[in-house]
């Protein structure tokens, strides 16, 4: 993230379409389906680092987390959810703060705005 946010966002895409193929391979597994939703829920988590959505990210996290506890209240990632969804519940303002400060201190916005910026031709036009 700190190296390059846009292709740091871009592999976080290309892993939740890969745990999104898992979830219907592992769908009702004891093992492997809660380690899938807990990736997913933590993969809309990150995303709350950028502005655009943040409240909207971390509500979709919040509900994904809480549907994990529910469905494997007993498994290592349903007791994880659990406590995050609890967190984010009673500390939402907390860790949003957190990810604004993150995105400000990366200067996550204005290199994702660098990135749009169009390449400057630096040949002189023809004459």
């Amino acid at each position: 993230m700190a190296g390059d946010p846009v292709v740091a966002f871009q592999h976080i895409d290309a892993a939740e379409e890969m745990y999104t193929i898992l979830r219907k391979r592992c769908s009702d597994d004891p093992i492997w389906e809660p380690e899938v939703l807990y990736g997913l829920a933590f993969i809309e988590e990150t995303r709350a680092i950028r502005l655009k959505d943040r409240d909207r990210h971390l509500a979709e996290a919040l509900r994904q987390y809480k549907n994990l506890a529910d469905k494997y209240k007993n498994s290592a990632r349903g007791k994880l959810a659990q406590q995050r969804a609890e967190a984010i519940e009673k500390r939402g303002k907390e860790i949003a703060d957190f990810y604004d400060e993150l995105n400000t201190r990366l200067d996550i916005e204005k290199r994702f705005e660098a990135k749009k910026a169009p390449e400057v031709n630096k040949k002189k036009p023809a004459q």
